[in-house]
């Protein structure tokens, strides 16, 4: 039915693209990945899923291409029987930050997208309509990328056993990163870093949720789940923690919902939480942080969070997250989704830099019943006294353009964030981008500056 080609993971002189064959009859020596560098050799061996009716199949394999140049654009074609099935672009990370003379490292960040709500393709034709000195050398999605338990109303109503839940979810990614015209361009361009949040489950995971019945029980739960993070792991990424780094600004993503307790104790395996520590400790300069939800927020309280979501405040884990954070001596942003609105906020720690939040959400809203309405951060961090954490005060600003009758922090959107070096600092220039209909103008302030920093 489908070939597709959807590069992941990059440096500065590799690229890691995952192949993957949907209901496609083909031999492994019938496939080949070519670019004007010539071919570029796939793994002998295929990782194979099939669903439990044996109506779905899956053939994948990430493989990766090597023998690149920092900071280049590769369009590669997938082949199969000499005839061109797929393609996409890759790209590698520059060798280090460019300075103002230079085009900026631009970085992508979106979260929240339901490809059911966004028939027109819209977010992909938003992507491919970005000018060409705005277009991003990788993209961060941090959550949301699809919607497992939509539409909530067929599954308040019905119940599924373990095959049934396979195929659906199957369909919901397949129909997602095959949507074309839509969201399989912007996956196709250029690096991609995945982390789930609630909807690569259902929402409020791994807890009950008041409209699903599936997750009533423990064993519809635990069936759901196993399901759902089979196939994120084989469309996303299997890994908990991602790191890489251009010059001395460093990223780090992490899972922080496939790993969570029913009992809000952890959000994440304890030697993930070791590792973000351990990144904390080693900065030589600023850093990026990537989680599922805020960290600027209020705990959310029993009864919204027995039928709603839990937010990482929640957790007994969170104080360490927290004081951890207190003791950076580099700057760190932290970059986030999840809420249905747009929002910058930032404090200046007690031990000298600044801690700066980014949420981007959503890029196409699920239900107008789950449309967001905006709030400030709490005004402090960490929101409530923790030990070795001071609560210095926090700053909140919205994300919108000159008109807001035109874009406001609850419209779909993403976000671009521009990275140069200026000196010993590094300066970011964050970019808002309306997502536009089709027949809708540029749009009062397409593309428009809603922050800008200099970080150390």
């Amino acid at each position: 039915m489908a070939y597709l080609i959807v590069p992941q993971d990059a440096s500065a002189s590799t690229a890691t693209v995952w192949i993957g064959a949907i209901d496609e009859p083909f031999g492994p020596g019938q496939v080949r990945l070519v670019s004007d560098l010539g071919d570029h050799p796939l793994l002998p061996h295929w990782e194979h899923w099939v669903s439990r009716d044996g109506a779905y199949r899956l053939d994948y394999q990430r493989v990766i291409v090597t023998g690149l140049q920092p900071g280049t654009r590769l369009p590669v074609r997938l082949l199969v029987n000499d005839r061109p099935q797929a393609d996409a672009r890759v790209t590698t990370l520059p060798a280090d930050l460019p300075t103002l003379a230079d085009k900026s490292f631009i970085v992508l960040l979106g979260s929240c997208f339901c490809q059911r709500e966004d028939a027109e393709g819209t977010v992909g034709r938003t992507y491919v309509q970005l000018p060409a000195a705005a277009r991003p050398d990788l993209k961060i999605l941090c959550g949301d990328q699809v919607y497992l338990d939509d539409p909530w109303q067929h599954y308040l109503w019905h119940t599924h056993d373990l095959s049934e839940l396979e195929a659906e979810f199957f369909r919901n990614y397949r129909n997602t990163w095959t949507q074309e015209p839509g969201f399989r361009r912007l996956l196709t361009d250029g690096a991609n870093y995945f982390s789930p949040d609630d909807h690569e489950y259902w929402n409020n995971a791994p807890n009950f949720a008041s409209v699903i019945r599936d997750t009533w029980f423990e064993d519809g739960r635990q069936q759901w789940f196993a399901a759902a993070r089979q196939l994120y792991q084989l469309f996303q990424t299997p890994a908990p923690i991602t790191t890489f780094a251009v010059g001395p600004l460093s990223f780090l993503i992490a899972d922080t919902r496939s790993h969570r307790d029913s009992t809000q104790t952890h959000f994440m395996l304890p030697t993930n939480l070791d590792a973000v520590g351990e990144w904390i400790h080693h900065l030589t300069g600023p850093g990026v942080l990537v989680v599922g939800q805020p960290v600027f927020r209020p705990k959310t309280g029993l009864l919204q969070g027995s039928f709603a979501d839990w937010n990482l405040p929640d957790y007994e884990q969170y104080a360490e997250l927290a004081r951890l954070l207190a003791r950076s001596t580099h700057s760190i942003l932290i970059l986030s989704g999840d809420v249905h609105y747009g929002r910058i906020a930032w404090c200046t720690l007690t031990s000298g830099p600044e801690l700066i939040e980014i949420i981007s959400s959503p890029m196409s809203l699920v239900d107008k019943q789950a449309e967001g309405e905006w709030e400030e951060a709490p005004s402090l961090f960490p929101p409530f006294p923790i030990g070795g954490a001071d609560g210095p005060a926090v700053v909140s600003t919205q994300v919108h353009t000159l008109d807001r009758e035109i874009f406001s922090p609850i419209d779909s959107h993403f976000l671009t964030l521009e990275f140069v070096a200026v000196g010993a600092q590094v300066r970011v220039t964050v970019r808002v981008w309306p997502v536009r209909r089709q027949g809708d103008g540029s749009g009062e302030g397409f593309g428009r500056t809603v922050y800008q920093r200099s970080l150390h």
